[in-house]
C-alpha cells in the first residue's frame, strides 16, 4: 500500500501488496504482488501470490489463490477462486469460476458472465461468454461459444458452439442449438415411467408392442 493517498479501510499484508493503490476503498490484498497495480479499483479482495497482480480499476472483485485472476485489468464483479483461476481473463465482467486453472484462457482473453465449477472447467475460454460449465474438465474446449451448458466429467463441444448442451459423463455436443445427453455407452434416456428416448438402433429398442394390425385389423 506504499501509494496510498486518499483510499480508505484498506488491508495489505505481503511484499508489494497493493503497492499502487492511491485511491482504492475497501481493498485487501493478502501475498506476494497481491493487487500489486490496483490504482482506484473498489471493494477488491485478492488473497495469494499474484492474485490480481495487474488489476488497476475494476472493482467488486474476488480472487482467492495463487495466480487467481492475475491478467486481470480493469473488469467488475468477478470472483475467482483456485490456483490460476481466471488467469488470462483481461477484461470480461460478472464470472465466478471456482477450480484449479478454471478458466485460465490462453492469453488477453475477455469473456463474461460465465460461471466454471470444477478443476479446468472452461480451461480454454477465450471470448465466450454466458456459459455454464461444472465438473472436472467440463467445457475445456469451448473457446468463443456462448450461451452453452455441460454438465459432468469432461462434458464437452468439439467445436466453437453456441446454444449447446452436453449433459453426462464424457458427452460432447457437436452442433449448435442442440443438447447431447451421455457417451457412446449410454443406451437411452428414462424418466419416471418409461424410455422417452432411445438411439435409434434395434438393439436399443424397448417394450415393443403391436399396436396396429395392418390387414388383420381392416
Amino acid at each position: 500500500g506504499k501509494l496510498t493517498t486518499t483510499g480508505h479501510d484498506n488491508t495489505f499484508n505481503g511484499y508489494r501488496a497493493g503497492k499502487a493503490n492511491t485511491a482504492g476503498d475497501y481493498f485487501t490484498a493478502i501475498g506476494f504482488n497481491a493487487g500489486t497495480a490496483n490504482t482506484i479499483g473498489d471493494y477488491n479482495t485478492m488473497v495469494g501470490s499474484y492474485a490480481g497482480t495487474t488489476n488497476t480499476t475494476g472493482g467488486w472483485n474476488t480472487f482467492l489463490g495463487y495466480g487467481a485472476g492475475s491478467y486481470h485489468l480493469d473488469a467488475d464483479s468477478n470472483v475467482y477462486i483456485g490456483h490460476n483461476a481466471g488467469y488470462f481473463n483481461v477484461s470480461g465482467d460478472g464470472n465466478t469460476i471456482c477450480g484449479i486453472t478454471a478458466g485460465r484462457g490462453v492469453s488477453n482473453n475477455s469473456y463474461s458472465h460465465n460461471s466454471y465449477f470444477g478443476n479446468n472447467a472452461g480451461y480454454s475460454t477465450s471470448t465466450g461468454s454466458a456459459n455454464t460449465a461444472i465438473g472436472t474438465r467440463a467445457g475445456y474446449n469451448l473457446t468463443t461459444g456462448n450461451n452453452s451448458t455441460f454438465l459432468g466429467y469432461g462434458a464437452d463441444a468439439n467445436g466453437q458452439y453456441s446454444n449447446a448442451t452436453a449433459i453426462g459423463y464424457g458427452t460432447v455436443v457437436t452442433a449448435n442449438d442442440k443438447m447431447f445427453f451421455g457417451d457412446a455407452n449410454v443406451a437411452g434416456c428414462y424418466n419416471y415411467q418409461n424410455v422417452w428416448a432411445a438411439q435409434s438402433d434395434g438393439r436399443f429398442k424397448f417394450n415393443v408392442q403391436e399396436n396396429v394390425k395392418g390387414l388383420e385389423f381392416l
